[in-house]
């Protein structure tokens, strides 16, 4: 049976994601089995445009009726609860995420990957470490040995943490933001929901529901769903 790629969310990440499929990226089911993709498709809620860089576009129902193949999906929307939102309608459908890898970027075997992820140009993690659902690890992303990631983070370019770190569910980490390492006896905790801001340095520990900027990284206001 052949196989059909929805990817949710045509924007700027989701072309991104799009020509990582397209250049010889690898796709793996929810066993980590690969995937060959027969066909790929650009998923919007309403569609205005019937292609995007030479792509079909369809609407979610649409995509749901597909009977010439197997149907993944990916979603490429940065908004966390939107991508909870999306996941759990597919779930739903009986249509089955699918994990997107860039031939550039470096998962240690040593690694524990959730379904649903997204591994962009030159993005690494190294040893040991634990990624839950729906992670998206943008451009030149960094996870160092012994962490822990939740579900549904997202990491912007260039972001890096450092080793023995522990992040929430729905929590974002900012371009270029660098989070300090914790120790294998007293890890460093970020929360949930956290929105970390660009650049900011991230040296001790994060409650939930809060923005962070700066560095020393300080907390400048809640970051409420």
């Amino acid at each position: 049976m052949e196989s059909v790629l929805g990817i949710y969310g045509a924007g700027g990440f989701g072309r991104e994601v799009m020509d990582i499929v397209k250049s010889g990226g690898k796709v793996f089911d929810k066993q980590n089995n690969p995937i060959k993709i027969n066909e790929i498709v650009f998923i919007e809620t309403e569609p205005n445009k019937d292609l995007i860089n030479q792509v079909k576009v369809v609407s979610e129902k649409n995509f749901k009726t597909i009977t010439n193949g197997k149907l993944y999906f990916s979603v490429a929307i940065a908004n966390s609860l939107v991508r909870e939102k999306i996941s759990t309608a597919m779930l739903s459908a009986s249509i089955e995420p699918c994990l997107i890898k860039h031939s550039s970027s470096i998962v240690n075997d040593s690694s524990i990957i959730d379904t649903g992820s997204i591994f962009s140009y030159h993005s690494i993690i190294t040893a040991n470490s634990k990624v839950g659902k729906y992670f998206q690890a943008n451009v030149r992303s960094y996870v160092a040995h012994d962490c822990k990631i939740g579900d549904f983070v997202t990491f912007a370019p260039g972001a890096t943490c450092n080793g023995n770190v522990q992040i929430g569910n729905h929590t974002y980490i900012g371009a270029n933001a660098t989070i300090k390492h914790g120790s294998i006896n007293n890890p460093l905790n970020i929360g949930d929901n956290v929105l970390i801001g660009m650049g900011a340095v991230v040296t001790k520990d994060v409650p939930s529901n809060v923005v962070m900027v700066g560095n020393p990284a300080r907390i400048l206001r809640r970051n409420d769903y």
